[in-house]
Formats: C-alpha cells, sequence, structure tokens
C-alpha cells in the first residue's frame, strides 16, 4: 500500500528526546510520590514511543507503524508475529484516526467477514489508547465468556511481548488495569445478563458478536449510555451475521 510506518524522529534525535521526556515524568512520578525505579522508567520509554512526538500525528500510517514494531499477534499454527496491518485493517484505521483528528466521536458498527481481524485490531485500539491516556475506561463486551476471554488474551499478549511496559496495578479475569497515577483499565464482560457494563464511565466500547448477544436491544440501550457523546470517546460495535 506504500503506507510509511517510520517514526517522526531518526534513532539518534529519538535518543535525545526520550531523555528529555523522561526528566519530565520522572518529576510527574515524583511529585505523585512514587519511585523514579526502572518499572517507570520503562513506562515512561512506553509512553514515549506511542506519543506524538515519535510517532508524529496520531494517524493510520503512524499507528501501523507502532503496531509492526511493538505488538505480537498469534497465528493459527501458534507463532508470534509483528502486527502488520492488512489493507482492511488499514482503511479501518484510516477513518478512526481521521475522525480522531477532526475531534469527532468515534462510533462505528461493523458487519464482518472472518479472517479481517477487525476484534483484533479493536483490542490492540482499547490496548493502546488506555495505556497511553490517563483516566480512561474501555469495556470488552462480548456474548459469551470463552469469546470474550479471547479478546481479553488478545490485550494479554499485547502487554507481555512489548520492550517496554506500562506498569499493572491489577491483571485478572475482569480486566487490565494500568497502575496510578494513570488508572486506565480495560475491563471484561460477558452480554449474558442485562447489566453487563453498566458499573462504570465510559470512554472506549468494545461490542463484540452483538447480533448473537440475550436481550441485545436492552443490554445495549443501557451500555450505551455509558459513554459521553464528546470527542476522544470510542464505540465499535462488531458481528458476524445473524440472520
Amino acid at each position: 500500500m506504500g503506507r510509511p510506518d517510520e517514526p517522526a524522529l531518526t534513532p539518534d534525535e529519538a535518543k535525545d528526546a526520550l531523555r528529555e521526556f523522561s526528566r519530565e515524568q520522572r518529576l510527574v512520578y515524583e511529585d505523585a510520590g512514587y519511585k523514579w525505579d526502572d518499572a517507570t522508567k520503562d513506562e515512561a520509554a512506553f509512553r514515549f514511543y506511542a506519543s506524538e512526538t515519535y510517532l508524529g500525528p496520531l494517524t493510520a500510517a503512524a499507528f501501523s507503524g507502532w503496531c509492526f514494531r511493538n505488538v505480537k499477534i498469534q497465528t493459527k499454527d501458534g507463532r508470534l508475529v509483528p502486527f502488520d496491518l492488512n489493507p482492511m485493517q488499514f482503511r479501518f484505521c484510516e477513518k478512526v484516526f481521521d475522525d480522531l483528528q477532526k475531534l469527532k466521536p468515534i462510533r462505528y458498527v461493523i458487519l464482518k467477514a472472518r479472517q479481517f481481524g477487525f476484534s483484533t485490531l479493536i483490542q490492540v485500539l482499547c490496548f493502546f489508547f488506555t495505556a497511553i491516556r490517563p483516566n480512561t475506561s474501555a469495556t470488552v463486551i462480548s456474548h459469551k465468556g470463552d469469546s470474550t476471554n479471547h479478546l481479553f488474551e488478545i490485550s494479554k499478549r499485547v502487554h507481555r511481548n512489548l520492550k517496554w511496559k506500562p506498569r499493572l496495578k491489577r491483571s485478572n479475569a475482569k480486566g487490565l488495569m494500568w497502575d496510578d497515577p494513570w488508572d486506565s483499565k480495560v475491563m471484561l464482560e460477558t452480554a449474558e445478563g442485562q447489566e453487563a457494563g453498566r458499573s462504570t464511565t465510559n470512554s472506549i466500547i468494545h461490542a463484540s458478536e452483538i447480533a448473537f448477544w440475550k436481550n441485545a436491544q436492552k443490554t445495549w440501550l443501557a451500555l450505551s449510555q455509558t459513554v459521553g457523546d464528546f470527542a476522544g470517546t470510542m464505540v465499535f460495535q462488531e458481528s458476524t451475521a445473524n440472520g
């Protein structure tokens, strides 16, 4: 596709910029009462290499470059390979990041074919934005528990294979929570009950296989009201067809 995957800074420029970024971050952590240790240095490096200072303006091309350099996905034969966005995924990201640049709320409904990888892409978007934005909550909800767990495994794999990692306060069956002072999280739910996802205020919702939810209309009505209608919020409904 000829898309640029290279960051905005050269390696030498990046080294200098990372040092300055780390000095600033150290003050933030120490002012908030946190030690400046290997874990916080690692977290600062993660956020620098995911920042617009390093990547350039946050576009589909910049995001695809970040994914290729940092994210590992698992193939059907069990290999871990770099996440290289396919043409359909890249076109979808072009729309998402164009709306972000225009300060529009992100709202997409996707009738998906199998093997295009939209569920994986949306899960990586949830990871990326909760990890770089403070006080950001994402809820991932699917029609049944094993499907939700499969999506959650994508997020855990991303974190596990990063060179520089954001710190975790918690990683359990309910989701991932990034450590203070960021306080962002990716939470897991299943759509088996009408109360699913209603207990938090969300910035991002990934509603997977929504055509197969029990009581989908009532559950979605309640869940959709947890997201404000303003720039930077994201709602993704995706499903294979069900009649």
